[in-house]
């Protein structure tokens, strides 16, 4: 009997510059064999790191099974027994959710299937309602950034919306980039509408806690996304519009757009 992680589903949409994003593993022969920027991840124990270990055989391999409701499974592959993660990127939507069991294998004869959970793929979020806005000027030296995280309002109550922000000085060979020191790797909330006010931060190379009156500067969120750890049902799902920085993504996501602003007298 397979032993499922917890979570053990992973759905991952990323908004990548570029079209698709490869979830080939050359260690892995048996992937999907197809690209996207909307996979899953699935993942289980393997049986020398299990409790089965002390009970059973160790399998030749895994059997894994999908459905689209709950009710009919059909085999979608089967993998070698070094193998504890499969991606999976064959019939995925945003909103639709997918099923998924797996069993051990013993030559021709397979083992009980075990659920390993169920997950929705969130859809793509964008943000809207940014101040300061692009080209505005005598902005506060010590203002207030805000945006709205938009595309996911079915999902509220269950989702957490994740968020980072950075300020680049772009004063001719400044290379100086500014951003608020947290105990924590990322901004956290339950609410769609961002607010960060500069002043209730420490900032990187700001050690007054303002910027320079009558420069030009850029801002951008450095990470948006949002997370649903859906417990109930042993999964997690991940909509990553921009992650600079690797804090959730597997791969780089840069910014949509950064934003120019002047700052003024005070």
């Amino acid at each position: 009997m397979v032993e499922a992680n917890q979570p053990a589903i992973f759905a991952y949409n990323l908004n990548t510059t570029i079209k698709y994003y490869s979830t080939q593993d050359s260690s892995m022969p048996n992937q999907s064999k197809s690209s996207t920027n909307l996979y899953i991840k699935l993942s289980w124990k393997r049986w020398s790191e299990s409790t089965q270990r002390n009970k059973t055989d160790e399998p030749d391999g895994y059997v894994i099974y999908k459905s689209y409701d709950g009710i009919r499974y059909e085999k979608l592959t089967i993998v070698g027994s070094r193998q504890n993660t499969y991606y999976d990127t064959i019939g995925i939507k945003p909103g639709n959710r997918v099923w998924y069991a797996i069993a051990s294998k013993y030559g021709g004869i397979e083992g009980p299937k075990v659920f390993l959970g169920s997950v929705e793929p969130l859809p793509m979020i964008v943000i809207t309602d940014v101040s300061p806005s692009d080209g505005a000027t005598d902005v506060s030296l010590s203002p207030t950034f805000s945006w709205k995280i938009a595309g996911v309002e079915k999902y509220e109550g269950k989702i957490k919306y994740l968020y980072d922000i950075w300020i680049y000085d772009l004063t001719v060979n400044s290379g100086v980039f500014h951003y608020p020191l947290l105990d924590v790797q990322y901004f956290t909330g339950d609410s769609s509408v961002v607010t960060i006010n500069m002043s209730s931060y420490s900032w990187k190379d700001l050690p007054d806690g303002k910027l320079q009156p009558g420069k030009p500067y850029e801002w951008a969120p450095e990470l948006i996304a949002v997370m649903w750890n859906d417990d109930e049902n042993n999964s997690l799902s991940l909509s990553v519009n921009c992650d600079y920085n690797f804090k959730i993504s597997p791969v780089v996501i840069e910014p949509e757009k950064y934003y120019l602003f002047v700052t003024g007298s005070e």
